[in-house]
């Protein structure tokens, strides 16, 4: 080059930011210029690349075929390509790479020329193997836990969540990034949310949710973790945290709640039944009792009139076992009511042996009934 201008191409070439070459459009790419910017990504200088190198010499073998076919078939139909790869340099270390290149036609010869420009990615693509791994643990975490993590923005709408939202909330990640989740909860629980959220902004604490997720007419129950995200500011910048399925949890506390009311209802079937059916043995109870005070009420020898009164005590007896039996009823339905009242420990001793003499006689058993003479025989309670 002996022209100025001829030095200030030249210039411009060898600062361009990057690998800047201009190649016959061979399958070697065959370089006729290329910048001194070669030297710092692979290690030769210009004239030795030119000299002993190539452009498809120095990608890395993995990359080589699918490469070397995008850019034949660029060159083919004349498009531009715009593609990532790697290249192995003088080190023999891998350097990521992006070329972007255009074919050129001479317009004195029809000759094809390409001009390219090869940028250092190393860092970038180093960058995002790490937000890979990072991104990846994170779904490991997840999984694990049986949680989603997420992640929204000072407008409320999703920027990052994990795969396991589907299995929690019904719906897919693809669905729910940029969108609030306050679209997917029924109406009534809106207002619960964003008071929640306002007591965790207002306090600068983290916050927990039960929401209901609707999706084709089937509820999706989840519990929500999350705390408030603050920018340099002091200003609400987002939220982030996770959530985890609670639909087992619900459908128990539905199960049981059913359990409940089908218990309390069989056990007010139960009361109403026993309380029939006393009232119906009360009735005639009330009949042989009535009689048998008239009975006793007539001028009759001393052994009948000890007949009626055995008869009339054990209707006495029975007929508090039924009103005990009503008692028992309302215990189980919360309503008995304790009546106390004076009653003769003694003498209720006596009817009760009075009431077994016969059938102890028949078994030639012999009842017998001492009472302490220092314990008092009045009381008050409840028969």
């Amino acid at each position: 080059m002996n022209s100025s201008m001829d030095i200030d191409l030249e210039t411009l070439w060898n600062n361009t930011p990057g690998v800047s070459y201009c190649a016959e459009a061979d399958e070697q790419r065959s370089v006729l210029f290329i910048n001194k910017a070669i030297k710092k990504l692979t290690g030769y200088s210009s004239q030795e690349f030119i000299k002993e190198h190539s452009l498809a010499g120095i990608i890395h073998p993995a990359d080589r075929d699918w490469v070397q076919a995008e850019i034949s078939h660029a060159i083919k139909h004349l498009a531009p390509w715009n593609i990532d790869y790697r290249i192995t340099n003088s080190y023999h270390d891998t350097v990521w790479v992006n070329e972007i290149g255009r074919v050129v036609i001479n317009a004195q010869d029809d000759k094809k020329y390409i001009n390219a420009l090869i940028l250092d990615i190393n860092e970038r693509k180093k960058r995002e193997m790490y937000l890979r791994i990072s991104q990846e643990r994170f779904q490991d975490i997840s999984d694990a836990t049986g949680e989603y993590l997420w992640e929204i923005n000072a407008q409320f709408a999703y920027t990052f969540i994990t795969e396991r939202c589907k299995n929690v909330k019904g719906f897919s990640k693809s669905e729910l990034i940029g969108h609030s989740p306050l679209e997917f909860i029924p109406e009534e629980d809106v207002a619960k949310v964003k008071k929640t959220i306002a007591i965790a902004i207002e306090n600068k604490c983290s916050f927990t949710l039960e929401l209901r997720n609707i999706r084709d007419g089937k509820t999706y129950w989840e519990r929500v973790n999350g705390l408030p995200l603050w920018n340099s500011q002091g200003e609400v910048s987002g939220f982030r945290g996770a959530g985890q399925s609670i639909n087992q949890m619900k459908h128990a506390e539905e199960a049981l709640k059913k359990a409940k009311l089908k218990a309390e209802e069989g056990a007010r079937t139960k009361s109403e039944f026993v309380a029939m059916i006393s009232h119906e043995i009360r009735t005639p109870l009330y009949g042989i009792m009535g009689m048998t005070q008239l009975i006793l009420n007539c001028n009759i020898d001393k052994e009948i009139r000890e007949f009626a009164k055995i008869i009339y005590s054990s209707g006495d007896v029975l007929l508090t076992m039924v009103n005990d039996i009503l008692d028992f009823a309302k215990i189980e339905s919360g309503k008995v009511q304790l009546v106390c009242a004076p009653f003769n420990l003694k003498a209720s001793i006596d009817e009760v042996i009075t009431l077994l003499q016969n059938m102890a006689n028949a078994r030639n058993l012999e009842l017998h009934f001492e009472y302490p003479p220092h314990i008092p025989e009045s009381f008050n309670g409840d028969m």
